[in-house]
């Protein structure tokens, strides 16, 4: 991900790295500097979350099912 980037830069990179990885779609929600995805692949789930203006911060949490 390019760290130089706009918000909209990078929630796009993750949309395009995710779904060539084989994660479907569930969830998108971008609003006032802050975005939402969410994906599935088989029985597992991602949401990650992108904010902020100056410096953006991004947050993955992956739920596996055993």
């Amino acid at each position: 991900i390019n760290p130089e980037g706009s918000l909209d830069d990078v929630v796009k990179e993750i949309k395009k790295e995710m779904e060539a990885n084989g994660w479907k779609s569930t969830m998108n929600m971008n609003v006032d500097g802050e975005a939402m995805l969410m994906y599935t692949k088989g029985d597992n789930s991602s949401t990650i979350t992108v904010s902020g203006k100056d410096k953006l911060q991004a947050a993955y949490m992956v739920t596996v099912a055993k």
